[in-house]
């Protein structure tokens, strides 16, 4: 605890003493300073810390009106002399004192009326404070020099007690009443006001009817109603809950009116009626205990008529709770229509991106229409508490700030009566908009609550809908990229396929002049061991003679392989696949683009060391790898032509080609072939040859192969006159067979 409870419990230790001391009890009457203490502790907790001017006034204020609450308490429940009577005054003097400054300074919330005027409470306060000093001033002269004011009247002192406590309450009402009138646009300081107004009304009629009925002294009824209202004014002012006062201050009207005054009426029956004192007291006792049940049922349905909208507004966010957006702000809306009554004007919605305008119709569907919202709406809601603009706080604004001119045209064209922020201050999404209709008073605290309750449900679910409708919409994109996507890829399978079968029929043709053509065991030997690798999948050493395409006995590999890719044949002799960066590039090099094919490399020990090695390295079962070679690996190796990487992946299986000499059985096949095609290309006409004419080319050796027995037959078939090649043909040719020597 601080200095200053300390300070305050001497003081009631003070006021102990003297009440003590006119008592027969003594001493013993300090008993009750235990729970005086207590309750001034409680007062002192509840009034804790605070920040703002206001709250630090309001907490102040309750703290020196518990402490005057101990005065008046000590002094009713002493003997009524003049000591007892200054304890009232004082106290009585103390409480109503706080309360008027408490009730000038009452917390709320301001936003654009941040300087709007405040009632001024130093002369209200001396006001009340010369009262009860002249109330005060009889008792205590009759305490000091009793001699001397023997002459005065003896019921003196408790008029001006009583004169001071109904001044004190018409002054604290006063002040309520003004600080209302100023002030009713801020939130908070409206429903405090309000709060306060019905509990003085409260006390000041139970104290007059109290006092008319003569149920107690007047000099003690009325000090106790002003201490309880100062007291009631401290705590209104500090409570933290403000839209909390209004259903408070229901409930004690309600047991004011349903219990106290029947209490009233049965104690005023005893007194004026003794022979029937028990009946009055059993009556009255029976009725306040039923009014007592009563009153939280009547608070009830007195609190939500000082809150109209709030109910609506809580019905609203219950009905925003569906899941679906756009469902949810139907229903949202359709509830709060029952605040516009014959649905002139519509609760609406105002959405910043787009810019549009989302209303219920008379069905209870939503229609969205465009619509431009002013940009400074949302900075002004934004300075406004919880982002809730008034209509009447914005015409009182505009007195000060020509600004707000144009927002407050904006709503009173549309006859929005009050708009909430949806979204957050840093990233508004729209606005929630309430018509004016027909209410007239301004907005509770509650109310705005629960209207900033949702109007936050409503940004959330206009927040969901617009990240659905982008989720949608990125689907449709999605799905129309999907579909394109599906279109290009059987676009350029189909493009692939074809390709493959260009491919394959390009090789098929190549191969035919191998598998065609070789009759001979030596050719028919060579091409089963060439399957016999493609089928394991192992790469082709293929050593061919000179004269001899090596092209048809590669493409044999290639379809026994079943490779679906290409055949793509890279001379080494080519100077530009000498770049080793040509083949480390993903887009140009040839094993990117004979992968799922064939690679087919003439002439491989050409080519420079190092790209000889990356081909050896890059390799893989993806390509098909097939090298024409004029020797075998190792020996390549071993005259330093080939890198040993490359050799390595081939490996040591060579499979060689026979020469035209050693497949004589194929020189038949091959002069009808080549003779019919030149035959059609210089006569129009397939040629044959006779037997005489075959027989003498097997007398020849052919050292060029099968380039040479070409060469000589199209010169023959171009000598030729007749149906067939002659011997006399070849000779025209120039043909003279030749053995090779020792044979």
């Amino acid at each position: 605890m601080s200095r200053t409870y300390w300070l305050a419990l001497a003081a009631l230790a003070y006021a102990a003493s003297v009440a003590a001391s006119a008592t027969r009890i003594g001493p013993a009457f300090f008993v009750a300073l235990v729970p005086v203490a207590l309750a001034l502790a409680l007062g002192w907790h509840w009034g804790g810390e605070a920040d703002e001017p206001a709250r630090v006034i309001a907490r102040r204020a309750l703290r020196t009106a518990a402490l005057g609450a101990g005065f008046v308490a000590f002094g009713l429940a002493a003997p009524f002399d003049p000591a007892s009577r200054a304890l009232v005054a004082t106290g009585g003097g103390i409480a109503s004192t706080a309360g008027v400054l408490a009730i000038s300074a009452a917390p709320g919330m301001t936003g654009l009326l941040s300087s709007s005027a405040r009632p001024g409470r130093v002369a209200a306060a001396l006001l009340v404070a010369l009262a009860w000093t002249v109330a005060l001033a009889v008792p205590l002269a009759r305490t000091i020099t009793p001699e001397r004011t023997l002459e005065l009247d003896l019921v003196l002192d408790a008029r001006l007690a009583a004169l001071a406590a109904l001044g004190s309450l018409g002054v604290l009402g006063a002040v309520a009443a003004q600080a209302l009138a100023q002030r009713r646009l801020e939130l908070g300081a409206s429903d405090r006001l309000r709060a306060f107004l019905g509990l003085a009304a409260t006390l000041f009629a139970a104290g007059v009817v109290g006092s008319a009925l003569r149920l107690a002294r007047t000099e003690v009824l009325l000090p106790a109603t002003v201490t309880v209202a100062g007291v009631a004014a401290a705590a209104v002012c500090h409570s933290a809950r403000p839209d909390r006062l209004g259903r408070v201050g229901a409930y004690v009207f309600s047991v004011a009116l349903l219990a106290v005054l029947p209490a009233m009426a049965g104690a005023a029956l005893v007194r004026l009626v003794p022979e029937h004192a028990s009946e009055a007291a059993l009556g009255g006792a029976l009725t306040a205990t039923l009014g007592a049940l009563a009153a939280p049922r009547m608070a009830g349905r007195i609190a939500p008529r000082g809150e109209p909208w709030a109910e609506a507004f809580r019905a609203a966010t219950a009905s925003a709770m569906s899941p679906e957006p756009d469902e949810a702000i139907e229903r949202a809306l359709a509830e709060l229509t029952i605040l516009v009554p014959g649905r002139l004007r519509s609760p609406s919605l105002y959405r910043f991106d787009p810019e549009s305008h989302i209303v219920v119709d008379q069905a209870g569907y939503s229609r969205i229409e465009p619509a431009r919202v002013p940009l400074s709406l949302a900075a002004l809601a934004c300075e406004e508490p919880h982002g809730v603009l008034r209509r009447e706080v914005l015409a009182v604004a505009a007195v000060r700030r020509p600004d707000v001119k144009g927002a407050l045209d904006w709503l009173d064209d549309r006859s929005i009566g009050v708009v909430a922020l949806m979204g957050n201050m840093d990233s508004p999404i729209g606005l929630l908009a309430i018509p004016k209709g027909d209410r007239e008073d301004a907005l509770r605290l509650s109310e705005v609550e629960a209207l900033r309750v949702l109007a936050d449900r409503l940004g959330a679910a206009i927040a969901a809908g617009a990240a659905l409708a982008r989720s949608l919409g990125r689907e449709a994109e999605l799905r129309r990229a999907g579909v394109d996507l599906e279109t290009k890829a059987e676009q350029l399978g189909a493009d692939l396929e074809r390709e493959q079968k260009r491919s394959l029929a390009l090789a098929a043709t190549l191969a035919a002049r191998a598998t065609r053509l070789a009759v001979s065991p030596a050719a028919r030997v060579t091409l089963d061991a060439i399957r016999r690798l493609a089928t394991r999948g192992v790469p082709l050493a293929l050593l061919v003679p000179p004269g001899v395409d090596p092209l048809p006995w590669v493409a044999v590999f290639h379809l026994a392989s079943e490779k679906t890719g290409t055949l793509f044949v890279a001379d080494g002799r080519q100077r530009e696949l000498a770049d080793l960066e040509l083949w480390r590039d993903p887009s140009r090099s040839p094993m990117t683009l004979a992968r799922g094919g064939t690679l087919v490399v003439l002439w491989p020990e050409e080519l420079p060391r190092l790209v000889q090695a990356y081909i050896g390295a890059a390799f893989d079962e993806r390509v098909g790898l097939a090298l024409v070679l004029t020797k075998t690996p190792s020996t390549l190796v071993a005259s330093e032509r080939m890198d040993e990487r490359l050799a390595d992946a081939v490996g040591d299986r060579a499979v060689v080609v026979p020469p035209l000499a050693d497949r004589s059985e194929d020189l038949r096949p091959t002069a009808i072939d080549v003779l019919t095609r030149v035959g059609m290309l210089v006569h129009n006409r397939p040629l044959g040859i006779e037997a005489a004419a075959l027989a003498a080319l097997a007398e020849h050796a052919f050292p060029a192969n099968d380039l040479e027995l070409e060469a000589l037959l199209v010169r023959a078939a171009t000598e030729a006159r007749g149906e067939v090649v002659t011997r006399a043909d070849l000779a025209a040719a120039g043909f003279a067979p030749r053995r090779p020597a020792g044979e």
